[in-house]
């Protein structure tokens, strides 16, 4: 993160694993959203989240109010292979 930025924090469980994970919104201004979870007694990067909303600001004030919400579409596992669909929108 670059000197003068804003960052706000966010810790939940978003993969129903009983381990929350943090969450790093970096910047009001930024387009992803950086995953954390903890492996082995230390902080790992699991991925990135984005908004479709992206790259309007987000109000960090919301955060107290986060909740996880399960996917609209669900994934499909083909011979072990996860097939994840990324939504067109106009």
């Amino acid at each position: 993160m670059a000197p003068g930025h804003n960052c706000a924090i966010w810790m939940g469980n978003l993969n129903n694993d009983g381990e929350d994970e943090i969450v790093v919104f970096i910047d009001q201004k930024q387009t992803d959203v950086r995953v954390f979870r903890q492996i082995a007694n230390s902080w790992r990067a699991a991925g990135l989240m984005s908004s479709d909303d992206m790259p309007a600001a987000t109000d960090f004030s919301h955060l107290e109010s986060v909740q996880p919400a399960a996917p609209e579409w669900k994934d499909l596992l083909v011979g072990g292979k996860r097939f994840r669909l990324h939504l067109h929108h106009p």
